[in-house]
């Protein structure tokens, strides 16, 4: 094989910055929240649902947001973010942000009759959000090996 060919090949076995977040937009984030527009889906059908505390009040975000986490944390662990102070930034709040996920998920299970529901959507949102720009930094910083 000649150079020209096996940088073609090299080529195409890696993929660019953009195209690896968009695969994980649509395959870790979106798939992972599906469960949530089924619920959704069906409470609308029947006609009870009443707002996002129905959806979001049980914690269901929190271990989403976890695995999410979780899966940016591999990332960080691998090594595969060159620059040291991008790896520690994004590794670091995606470990606490599985950390915290985790906990409050746990917290929120145990006494579920007893929390304030609105409080846990709000948290919960939040939460995933930051789960969510965290672990996308992650992967579009990362590079391809």
């Amino acid at each position: 094989m000649t150079d020209k060919t096996n940088l073609m090949i090299a080529r195409e076995t890696h993929m660019d910055k953009y195209e690896k977040l968009i695969y994980w937009i649509i395959f870790n984030v979106f798939i992972s929240l599906l469960p949530l527009l089924f619920n959704y889906l069906f409470l609308s059908i029947q006609d009870s649902f009443s707002g996002l505390n129905d959806l979001f009040y049980r914690g269901e975000l929190f271990i989403i947001s976890a695995v999410i986490a979780a899966d940016a944390v591999g990332e960080f662990m691998i090594g595969t973010i060159r620059n040291k102070y991008a790896r520690l930034i994004t590794g670091g709040s995606c470990v606490i942000l599985l950390t915290m996920s985790s906990l409050l998920f746990a917290a929120t299970s145990v006494n579920i009759d007893q929390i304030n529901h609105s409080r846990v959507t709000g948290i919960s949102v939040t939460v995933i959000i930051a789960t969510i720009i965290s672990s996308g930094a992650s992967k579009f910083l990362s590079v391809s090996t």
